[in-house]
């Protein structure tokens, strides 16, 4: 009869505290999480030569000064990333604001600790020039002409590589205009 009291007991005791805490409102004592508001990224310095790239769904954009590099990833809801790992020429990068990471002038950028490699020079210049309309009127017709039926794309921002020499450079720039450009409105 004893046990069988101590039972009842326990039992009520498990009752009460069950009727008490079913009473309470849920994460009535528990901190409130404050969500964290998205920002806008920090836009890179005025004075920079900014290069950008897309990486996966991210927008990484490396802006060099003399001193410095800044680097801002911007994500698909066009806001700033934090919390990645950047490396800039092997020195981690510190955060700055919003999406942006700063650190010494470097040669080399790495993003999420991605392995550093350099890629050999003339393989690179090689694939350069079979991507690029480089080459005759004709090879560099054909070249935008197959970029713009894989892309979809129809129109086109081209950059004229300058050697130095004025004179050859303005050359380049009217040959594209005088007989590049009309092979392809032929097409």
């Amino acid at each position: 009869r004893r046990s069988m009291r101590v039972e009842l007991v326990a039992i009520a005791g498990i009752v009460v505290a069950v009727a008490i805490l079913t009473e309470l409102r849920p994460g009535k004592d528990a901190p409130s999480a404050v969500p964290v508001a998205a920002l806008p990224p920090v836009l890179p310095p005025r004075d920079a030569v900014v290069d950008a790239r897309e990486l996966g769904d991210l927008a990484v954009a490396v802006a060099r000064e003399p001193s410095r590099t800044t680097v801002t990833i911007v994500g698909p809801d066009a806001n700033g990333v934090d919390g990645k790992r950047v490396e800039v020429d092997g020195a981690t990068a510190t955060p700055c604001g919003s999406g942006c990471y700063r650190a010494p002038a470097g040669a080399h950028v790495t993003v999420d600790g991605r392995a550093r490699t350099m890629r050999d020079p003339r393989a690179y210049t090689d694939l350069l020039c079979r991507l690029h309309p480089v080459g005759t009127p004709r090879v560099c017709a054909d070249r935008l002409a197959a970029t713009a039926e894989r892309t979809g794309i129809s129109r086109f921002a081209l950059l004229v590589e300058g050697s130095g020499d004025l004179v050859e450079t303005e050359r380049n720039v009217l040959r594209l205009g005088g007989e590049v450009l009309p092979l392809l409105s032929d097409q």
